[in-house]
């Protein structure tokens, strides 16, 4: 069977919420205690994962991850 699978394209509003996506992730694990952004990648339309670094001493190369989403012809994430 071959199958065809298309490249995903990151929505360009759910990938420019980088400020969002920390602000999310700095609600769970405290402020200061996300580190770098590490890159973002597409997930579906219109459905984004942010990635940051965790700075926690006992999970070392660990990292954090925000789904981000927005609805149809909505600008808003």
């Amino acid at each position: 069977m071959n199958t065809m699978t298309r490249a995903r394209t990151a929505d360009s509003a759910c990938a420019d919420a980088r400020e969002l996506a920390l602000a999310a992730a700095e609600d769970v694990a405290g402020l200061g205690r996300i580190g770098v952004h590490l890159g973002y990648e597409a997930e579906g339309e219109r459905v984004v994962t942010h990635y940051f670094a965790c700075t926690e001493p006992g999970y070392r190369g660990w990292r954090w991850a925000v789904v981000l989403t927005r609805a149809s012809r909505s600008k808003l994430v």
